[in-house]
């Protein structure tokens, strides 16, 4: 199961720049394969251009394969959308708003 952080007021989960295993640019959710040390969660979370003061708000949080995928999908490689996941659903909007 792929781990993800989640932003625990929200539900929103840490998505960012990245570069798939073609080297081909992208925008999507981080995923790990275990659960992240502190170390990756502060650095991801340094790369997304979240504030440093707000690293405890954020908690690893394991998706199923098939969630972790829609998640991304839900994202259009658009770095204006965030995906959230509240109550095992996932829902998508701009970054000005909530919800889709």
């Amino acid at each position: 199961m792929p781990y993800v952080l989640r932003e625990a007021g929200t539900g929103r989960l840490l998505a960012r720049a990245q570069v798939n295993g073609y080297r081909l640019p992208y925008y999507g959710v981080v995923l790990w394969d275990t659960v992240p040390t502190g170390e990756e969660i502060r650095e991801s979370l340094a790369q997304a251009g979240e504030a440093g003061d707000t690293a405890a708000a954020w908690e690893p949080e394991a998706l199923t394969e098939h969630h972790a995928k829609m998640a991304n999908v839900k994202l259009r490689n658009d770095p204006r959308r965030q995906v959230f996941w509240n109550d095992n659903q996932l829902s998508a909007s701009f970054a000005d708003s909530r919800g889709e």
